[in-house]
């Protein structure tokens, strides 16, 4: 028997390519081959009309039915689909968009699904739809390690069509742990109401009062129907009075003593990585004159030999008389990162006046054993002068 030659095959191809409507690769592995009819008529059975638009899509019963219980159900039953499904007259589904239906198509076909920040809430609900336990299970890996401050405002907000309990939990989660970082992004003026209900309402958040009611004044800004808006959010905020913060305090214990000035000035090696979100600040005087006092606060990070500013504020505190008390300040997280080095400053601008016996701490040390596995502590001034009581921490 003779065999063709290549010139007569390569005619067979380019015959075969042109009667089909797409042209296939055909030495490719099994899962790029099933992918290839991914919403492709060639061979298609099944139809579709997705989403408010319409779109035309196609499938292949016998890979759907195998995959998903419902489409099995559906198309082999006596629902109307199983009979009158046909290119004219297609099965609609108009609660997905054909951007979604195809990542389910595609995880049907070949296990394959292209899951990120902006479709992760759709394709959940797509996936419990159609039963399809595996891509649940991707769902639910990412809604617990990939959920991060650049994408939580994304998918928190478009929850509010389905309210997922575990995706609220877990955005709400990340949110309260930097809330400083959500309100400075563009996507947090964007949230429906339902959305800033939830985060106002959360009983924990590392940020004071007064911070998340400025936020909130910026969201009320922006979005219309200001009145009405403005007087359901009092409500909330009424509601909602004894928030606590969503770290610990790392306080510290030492002899006190009064200096005529006081500089803090505190080295960290980092010896696990840590999360710092604040400190208190303490503040007394047993002198009478004074009323206030401006403070500079600095958190400094060392790369390549030089300190360079985490964060940096200038603060001007109540001095209360023959009272000690702490001046708590609050920040976006910053990561103390596993060999890291770095500082924190706390000292009186320089135009203010020496104080006279103003209350320090010898120095900063932390209430028991356990922090000193995160780090290690040194003082950058001559003096081991202290005004922290206490950092606010969460372990990594």
């Amino acid at each position: 028997m003779l065999l063709p030659n290549e010139t007569s095959i390569r005619n067979l191809l380019s015959l075969g390519s042109s009667m089909a409507d797409t042209a296939f690769s055909f030495d490719v592995p099994l899962g790029d081959r099933l992918e290839q009819l991914v919403n492709s008529e060639y061979g298609a059975d099944v139809f579709f009309k997705v989403g408010e638009a319409g779109e035309l899509m196609f499938a292949h019963k016998i890979i759907i039915t195998t995959a998903s219980e419902v489409f099995y159900a559906q198309l082999n039953g006596k629902f109307e689909e199983a009979t009158k499904n046909t290119r004219t007259d297609p099965i609609a589904i108009k609660d997905i968009n054909s951007t979604i239906f195809l990542e389910i198509l595609r995880f049907m076909y070949c296990e394959k699904v292209n899951l990120n920040g902006d479709n992760l809430v759709e394709v959940n609900y797509a996936a419990k739809k159609y039963l399809l336990s595996k891509l649940v299970d991707i769902c639910d890996k990412f809604i617990q390690d990939k959920i991060k401050e650049e994408n939580v405002l994304k998918i928190f907000n478009d929850n509010r069509r389905y309210e997922f309990v575990d995706i609220n939990t877990i955005c709400l989660q990340v949110i309260c742990d930097n809330p400083l970082e959500c309100f400075d992004q563009k996507l947090f003026l964007a949230l429906e109401l339902g959305s800033l209900k939830l985060i106002v309402d959360s009983p924990e958040m590392n940020c004071h009062d007064d911070q998340l009611v400025r936020a909130c004044e910026r969201w009320l800004k922006t979005n219309s129907n200001r009145q009405r808006i403005s007087k359901e959010f009092s409500q909330v905020m009424k509601g909602r009075n004894c928030r606590e913060l969503h770290c610990q305090k790392l306080h510290a214990f030492s002899k006190f003593s009064y200096s005529d000035t006081v500089v803090t000035d505190i080295t960290i090696e980092v010896s696990k990585p840590f999360n710092l979100y604040g400190f208190g600040i303490l503040i007394g005087t047993e002198s009478t004159d004074i009323q206030s006092l401006k403070l500079n606060v600095e958190v400094k990070v060392e790369f390549d030999d030089e300190w360079e500013n985490c964060f940096s504020t200038e603060v001007v505190v109540p001095v209360k008389q023959e009272e000690v008390y702490v001046y708590e300040v609050v920040f976006k997280k910053i990561i103390m990162e596993e060999h890291g080095m770095y500082r924190i400053v706390v000292k009186m601008e320089d135009d203010e006046e020496p104080l006279s016996e103003m209350f320090h701490l010898e120095f900063f040390e932390p209430a028991g054993t356990a922090w000193k596995n995160w780090m290690e502590l040194s003082y950058t001034d001559e003096e081991d002068q202290n005004c922290l009581s206490y950092l606010l921490v969460n372990k990594k």
